[in-house]
């Protein structure tokens, strides 16, 4: 097909779409034609994280069923065919136990069915959560960065160390870094340690 655009390669500037929003996520009829609008302008990637879709974050865990997966699969094929590059993204920051190796099976069979519908680009999201460990990982990790940072490593040298794998922290913002952008630890932590191109 001569009309379609290249998705954009890990070391292109990404410029585009966030659907992560609270409340009701896009339809998937809305997102086809989200796609076919960035294509006209120049955009080039789109970050699937509606906070509202329960087996984004809520129920992280869950494998999507196979309608979800086939609506998915044609999510991913529209975006291609616009050079737009699908990035899916997890927030599993409400309830994991960053220590338990069933739960990190479990985050990689997740994503290894997204990644079979044609997906090569994911993101973590530990945005909008407390920063607290619970008490299995408080013996294994010495802060909530580094939990997260051994987490997001492992997955990104499972899947391959992909062109794009995002990180978002919990401290995303100035106005949350403690006590400030320059001295905040948890930042340092993962400024430090978070896998080189992750």
């Amino acid at each position: 097909m001569s009309d379609v655009r290249k998705v954009p390669a890990g070391n292109e500037f990404l410029t585009g779409v966030v659907e992560g929003f609270y409340g009701r996520p896009w339809t998937y009829p809305q997102r086809k034609e989200l796609f076919r609008r960035m294509s006209q302008m120049g955009m080039n990637a789109y970050l699937y994280a509606p906070k509202d879709d329960i087996k984004h974050r809520q129920s992280w865990r869950d494998l999507y069923t196979a309608e979800e997966e086939q609506q998915l699969q044609s999510l991913i094929t529209e975006s291609t065919e616009a050079g737009v590059l699908f990035i899916f993204a997890l927030s599993p920051g409400l309830d994991v136990t960053f220590s338990s190796a069933k739960e990190v099976e479990i985050l990689k069979k997740k994503v290894d069915q997204v990644s079979k519908l044609g997906c090569h680009a994911f993101a973590l999201l530990f945005d909008d959560i407390e920063p607290r460990l619970c008490p299995a990982d408080r013996e294994v990790f010495s802060s909530s960065a580094r939990a997260q940072v051994v987490f997001a490593n492992d997955l990104y040298n499972y899947l391959g160390c992909p062109n794009v794998f995002l990180f978002c922290p919990t401290e995303y913002s100035a106005s949350l870094a403690v006590p400030n952008l320059s001295k905040s630890e948890y930042l340092s932590t993962v400024a430090s340690c978070l896998a080189p191109g992750g």
